[in-house]
C-alpha cells in the first residue's frame, strides 16, 4: 500500500502523459495500423512494467521492461521520424516517466 501511495504521482504522470499523446493521435497524426499494433504491446508492456513495480515481482518488472526497450526501439526507429514537436515533446516525458518509475523500483527493492 505504501509503495503505490509513493509511486502513484509518477504513475499519474506517465497516464497524464500517455492521454496527451492518444489526442495527438487523435488530432494531429493518425498512426497506422502496424503502429496502432505496437502501441498495443507496449501497452502490455507497460502494464507489465507497472504491475511489478507495485508488488506483482522482479519478473514482471523484467518481461515488462524488455517488451518496452524492444516495441518501443521499434516504435522510435521505424515510425517516430519527423515527428511533430508537441509529439516529441510528449514522447520524451513519457520516457522520464518509465525511467522515474523504474528508478524509484530499484531504489525500494535495494533499501
Amino acid at each position: 500500500m505504501i509503495r503505490a501511495l509513493i509511486l502513484s504521482p509518477v504513475i499519474g504522470v506517465f497516464l497524464w502523459y500517455a492521454v496527451r499523446d492518444l489526442k495527438i493521435h487523435l488530432r494531429v497524426r493518425k498512426p497506422s495500423v502496424r503502429e496502432d499494433l505496437l502501441h498495443l504491446g507496449l501497452g502490455v508492456s507497460q502494464i507489465a512494467l507497472t504491475g511489478g513495480v507495485l508488488g506483482m515481482g522482479a519478473g514482471w518488472v523484467a518481461a515488462g521492461l524488455a517488451g518496452i526497450v524492444l516495441l518501443g526501439g521499434l516504435d522510435e526507429f521505424y515510425f517516430h521520424r519527423g515527428l511533430p514537436p508537441e509529439e516529441s515533446d510528449v514522447h520524451a516525458k513519457l520516457h522520464f516517466a518509465v525511467f522515474a518509475l523504474l528508478a524509484l523500483w530499484v531504489i525500494d527493492v535495494h533499501r
